[in-house]
């Protein structure tokens, strides 16, 4: 389940702010029915923005001073422009788009979450590898993770330059409004895609960082959402190159003169035309850290167990494809990868040891997946996992992209999921009773890596040695990075039944 803000809404224009629902066991689904993923489909709407593009609306970021939406100007002007629709099964429905400050909690207004069709999405990337076949999801998602935390940390101090090939003009021009003191310990807890159009790509981060304004120093609970564009001609990078943030022209480290000109390849690279700027930014939700909150709603059968699986269409001949690129692979092996990692994952996530998880995750699901974990230690919460088992497991789907292959299998188990905190009080889910659920899981691997024999969970597949692997996923004992998927299968992304659309 992806970690997920549930609404605040308008009402005699009061603020009323509800708990974020807390992660059951590693993929969710316990506190309530929905999204699941580490990156997922859904949409909301925004409560403040900037942005470089003549067709958005100019906004602001970190500073009432700029205009918000309609030409919004001031704290006054924010109430005018809130529309409110009328009260249906005693929600308001609303929709505003004001200035905010960063750090003022206060301006929280935001529409509930609605999740868009994954189909859409889904047909939006196959459009998009039409004219750019180099184009991967799991990458793309690595790279917004790391220019979202190049951002935030940026915002510490104020030096935006490290990140300036990569925001249009006028957007960068404002990222000085959201200067902080410092910011640290960010973690994305999940990434929602919105849209994905060849030329625009909207989505949502969910995250919490360690924030220090003069005096006060508080952990944020921050929802944003990006707009990123490049133009009709620019096609994506290489995994090194992307994942450098170096110059997007030439791929030199970033050092620009005053007129915005990479001084190696004299290119203005923020423009679009060498891949993905950032061309809005949007805080939907900026407020201090709340606790996990935890529901009593016991074991049982989970909604949409009982679903038919989703198959991909032509699946088999996409089995006889795979057979072809790789004679080595066995379909009994990678299950058997498959329920270790979910046996190993489960263990550790009962554990709250997710440094065990490292290897077996990439880099954007071990985010999301710490994100919850350090959530439930400041909380004094445990959740336990027990008598697990797994009944079947059915591989479902199977994709290829340029640098990854992606076999999607739906896991059904069940175990006893409940959560206890430190006072040894059951305070979630069910001691006595089995929770019976099923997840789809997502694993990738690098293109063109054979088959090799059952991989040993418990050491470094380059190198032999005990797995001692640090948080950027690269072993401490040989210094390879073995979460990129170039040694096996590693866990991409985990949804669950009722949300799963193909």
């Amino acid at each position: 389940m992806s970690p997920r803000s549930v609404s605040a809404i308008v009402a005699a224009a009061a603020l009323v702010f509800c708990c974020v629902p807390a992660d059951a066991r590693v993929g969710g689904g316990q506190s309530y029915s929905g999204g699941s993923s580490s990156y997922s489909e859904s949409s909301s709407s925004s409560s403040s923005s900037y942005d470089s593009s003549s067709s958005y609306d100019s906004g602001s970021y970190g500073s009432s001073d700029y205009s918000g939406g309609g030409g919004v100007g001031d704290f006054g002007a924010v109430f005018v422009s809130i529309l409110i629709i009328g009260f249906v099964m005693g929600i308001v429905i609303f929709t505003s788009d004001m200035t905010e400050d960063f750090n003022n909690a206060e301006l929280n207004l935001y529409e509930p979450p609605r999740r868009a069709s994954g189909k859409d999405v889904t047909a939006g990337i196959a459009q998009l590898r039409r004219t750019d076949p180099a184009f991967s999801r799991y990458l793309f998602i690595d790279f917004v993770t790391l220019l979202f935390t190049r951002f935030h940390e940026c915002r510490g101090g104020g030096d935006f330059s490290p990140i300036q090939p990569y925001v249009r003009k006028k957007l960068f021009a404002r990222l000085a409004k959201t200067k902080v003191d410092a910011v640290s310990e960010i973690v994305v807890g999940a990434i929602h895609l919105e849209k994905v159009k060849t030329t625009h790509i909207r989505l949502t981060f969910e995250a919490s960082m360690l924030q220090v304004l003069g005096e006060q120093t508080t952990r944020r609970h921050i929802t944003e959402r990006w707009d990123l564009r490049r133009s009709g001609t620019a096609r994506s990078k290489s995994p090194a190159q992307l994942t450098r943030l170096g110059c997007p022209s030439c791929g030199a480290a970033v050092e620009l003169d005053e007129a915005g000109k990479c001084r190696f390849c004299e290119k203005v690279p923020n423009d679009g035309n060498f891949g993905w700027t950032v061309a809005r930014m949007r805080v939907v939700n900026d407020e201090p850290m709340r606790s996990v909150e935890v529901h009593l709603d016991g074991g049982g059968i989970e909604p949409g167990t009982r679903n038919m699986t989703i198959g991909q269409p032509h699946f088999k001949a996409q089995k006889r494809k795979l057979a072809a690129r790789d004679p080595q692979f066995s379909w009994d092996e990678f299950l058997a990868h498959v329920r270790a990692t979910f046996t190993e994952l489960q263990a550790a996530w009962a554990a709250r040891e997710w440094e065990r998880a490292r290897p077996l995750e990439t880099d954007a699901l071990y985010q999301r997946h710490r994100y919850w974990i350090e959530r439930y230690k400041r909380d004094g919460l445990t959740n336990h996992l027990e008598e697990l088992e797994i009944q079947r497991m059915k591989p479902c789907r199977i994709e290829v992209d340029t640098y990854y292959e992606a076999i999607t299998v739906r896991i059904f188990a069940r175990m006893m999921d409940y959560t206890m905190d430190d006072e040894g009080r059951v305070v979630g889910g069910n001691k006595w009773v089995h929770r019976e659920f099923s997840e789809y899981w997502t694993f990738v691997r690098r293109q063109g890596i054979p088959s090799r024999a059952a991989r040993d969970l418990k050491s470094c597949p380059s190198c032999g040695a005990g797995v001692k692997v640090n948080a950027a996923g690269v072993c401490e004992h040989c210094e390879t990075k073995v979460t990129s998927g170039e040694f096996g299968w590693v866990a991409a992304l985990i949804e669950q039944d009722d949300s799963y659309s193909g």
